[in-house]
């Protein structure tokens, strides 16, 4: 998943003022924790067989 993240291309249109009010809105916001992001992604990864890599990346993400 990180390499899809890292070959998307980059968004250069400017904000609408709907996509500024919802990042205005969710700034004050609680956020998700961590351990459901990552619980979240780990389900993906194993539903397209993709539990190694996910593995890796997790590992990676630990040694920095």
């Amino acid at each position: 998943m990180w390499q899809a993240v890292l070959r998307a291309p980059i968004d250069d249109e400017p904000l609408t003022e709907e996509e500024c009010a919802a990042m205005e809105a969710g700034a004050d916001g609680q956020g998700i924790p961590h351990e459901v992001v990552t619980a979240e992604l780990r389900r993906r990864a194993e539903a397209e067989g993709a539990e190694a890599e996910f593995d890796e990346l997790m590992r990676a993400r630990l040694r920095r």
